[in-house]
């Protein structure tokens, strides 16, 4: 993987602190926020009552603090959908875009960069102080972190620390992070999806020991009594040659039998179109192609996060 730092000017942060912050977070989110130690970070979701995803994030438990990076949009649900509940708890909650910028951070070149510059560097799932803000490693398995600094140093960073890597799109970031085995939520996921359906419960977004939670009932019955027919799968394409992406592709198998409908597409590099669909467990070696007759690679995504 090339190095490449992505300037998330898109996101939602939200921050709760208080004295009842964590017994309030623990009783709504599908992350194990009482296990959170200083300085780590976690990825978890927030269902509604029938066990479905209304927000998706990467929390940062900073002192008494904790932060939850979303995709635009989803976090003025999460805070629409929890506010009822908070006047019973001593905390508060609030969107704090405006006083944060976020980088994220791909490739081994960055991070040996990053890592001759400032010793130690975090560990995986957790967060070092960084100048006045923090560098997070959040991939188990590639070269992926993010840096959260207040926005009056974002240009001084941005040139002291990013001369050995280029500048990417938005796409490129959520990308990694999918091959990293996240699925990309956004606004138009909110309500759709049980955690199952993304692979939240594989990926440790669901946490299926720390008690109850809004939705917890369903997303557990589903769990331990359910056996899952379809899974999330990477698909690529490689050499796209469309101008403009369609909204959604078929896929079917070498009998010309529909399979599914894409339920997310992101292209990289401008050439390679990687594909997120649901399609069934047993897939195994089936050759699949697209309504036009282009040969797809597949990949389960199921990749530990």
């Amino acid at each position: 993987m090339h190095s490449f730092y992505v300037d998330l000017k898109n996101f939602d942060l939200v921050q709760v602190s208080g004295s009842d912050a964590v017994r309030f977070l623990q009783g709504q989110l599908t992350c194990d926020v009482q296990a959170l130690s200083e300085g780590a970070v976690t990825f978890g979701a927030a269902c509604n009552n029938k066990g479905r995803v209304y927000a998706a994030f990467m929390l940062m438990r900073q002192n008494d603090n904790y932060f939850f990076l979303m995709a635009p949009g989803v976090g003025g649900t999460f805070i629409n959908n929890l506010k009822k509940f908070i006047p019973f708890y001593k905390c508060d909650m609030q969107v704090v875009n405006t006083a944060w910028s976020c980088l994220g951070i791909c490739g081994s070149e960055i991070t040996t960069y990053l890592e001759n510059n400032k010793n130690p560097m975090p560990a995986t799932y957790n967060s070092i102080p960084y100048e006045d803000g923090w560098l997070c490693n959040i991939s188990a398995t590639n070269d992926i972190f993010l840096l959260c600094t207040k926005t009056r140093t974002h240009a001084t960073l941005v040139s002291k620390l990013f001369a050995r890597g280029t500048a990417a799109n938005h796409d490129s970031w959520l990308l990694q992070n999918m091959l990293a085995g996240h699925f990309p939520f956004s606004i138009k996921d909110v309500d759709i999806y049980t955690p199952q359906e993304l692979n939240y419960d594989r990926n440790g977004y669901v946490n299926f020991s720390k008690g109850c939670y809004t939705g917890q009932e369903i997303v557990a019955r589903m769990h331990y009594r359910g056996k899952a027919k379809k899974q999330l799968y990477v698909l690529q394409i490689a050499d796209h040659d469309q101008t403009q992406l369609p909204e959604k592709i078929e896929v079917l198998d070498e009998n010309q039998v529909v399979l599914g409908t894409t339920i997310k597409l992101l292209l990289a590099d401008n050439q390679n179109l990687y594909l997120l669909i649901n399609l069934p467990v047993e897939l195994g070696a089936t050759k699949l192609f697209t309504a036009l007759g282009q040969r797809i690679t597949n990949q389960p995504l199921q990749q530990p996060v």
